[in-house]
């Protein structure tokens, strides 16, 4: 299967990736800064759960993998047993965890349930949260949740795009042919 061209992976892209900051008065210091803002909300977090694993992902290094240690003597849960909604649940989670995930309260108020079920045997049960601006889809702008029978948060898959101002993010995305014609260059 041919991999997707992702200008966050490519050494050569990362050129524009600053050029596309700067327009938006987003310097390195602003990005060292949301990072460092990730490191406290993962010591917060393991003050709380000191057992807990976060892997950052690759491309533009935010947390995304949230778990307990699986191989602990005791594994502990992210969450306690709960009856809410599960999607309820996974909001909550981030906003007791806002600096490790990178999304403010009205951020969080505003992510969409696209996801909450059980599967059959009920056993395990799982929670998507989707970002949006201004009604658009953010690419890979979603949080996932893997839920015990009792209503414990098990993971969490995190992609949303951290330290986001809503209001600057441009609503320009032209007509569709241009885009197809410059991905295609």
């Amino acid at each position: 299967i041919p991999k997707m061209w992702d200008i966050r992976e490519d050494k050569m892209g990362l050129d524009e990736l600053e050029m596309y900051r700067q327009r938006y008065g987003r310097d390195a210091s602003f990005v060292a800064d949301i990072r460092d803002r990730f490191v406290r909300g993962e010591e917060a977090l393991k003050q709380q759960l000191p057992t807990t694993k976060v892997e950052y992902n690759l491309d533009i290094r935010t947390p995304e993998v949230i778990t307990p240690d699986v191989y602990a003597a005791k594994v502990q849960r992210l969450s306690r047993p709960s009856n809410e909604k599960r999607s309820t649940i996974l909001r909550e989670f981030i906003r007791g965890h806002q600096d490790l995930v990178g999304v403010n309260n009205e951020q969080i108020d505003g992510l969409d349930v696209v996801a909450d079920y059980t599967n059959p045997n009920g056993n395990l049960a799982f929670a998507t949260l989707q970002q949006r601006i201004g009604g658009v889809e953010v690419f890979r702008g979603e949080v996932s949740a893997g839920f015990t029978r009792d209503g414990e948060i098990i993971r969490i898959i995190n992609n949303l795009a951290p330290g986001m101002d809503y209001n600057t993010v441009s609503r320009d995305f032209g007509d569709a042919p241009t885009a197809v014609r410059m991905a295609a260059d």
